[in-house]
Parts: C-alpha cells; structure tokens; sequence
C-alpha cells in the first residue's frame, strides 16, 4: 500500500490471478474488493452496505 491506497500494479495482478493459483487466492480476491469499497466510501463519505 502506498499512502493507504493499493498501487495499481499489486491491484491488476491479484485481479488477474487465476483462481487456484495461490493458497490464499479468495482471500487475496474479497480483501482487494473490501479494501477498495471501503477506500471509495471515506472519499465519497458514503456508506458500505452488506446485501
């Protein structure tokens, strides 16, 4: 993480892992969609809803 934000290259390549590809590939997967989510609701000072 650079000043609290993932930097665009660590964010592309667990995007583009496959899946199975590391031991810990799902947890990589929802930590860098829950850390984005939760980034974009401080800026936007919105709210995360779980649905």
């Amino acid at each position: 993480m650079e000043q609290g934000q993932v930097s665009d290259a660590v964010a592309r390549a667990i995007h583009e892992e496959e899946e199975g590809s590391h031991p810990y590939w799902i947890e990589r997967y929802c930590w860098l969609y829950l850390s984005e989510r939760f980034r974009q609701s401080l800026e936007f000072k919105s709210m995360v809803e779980f649905g």
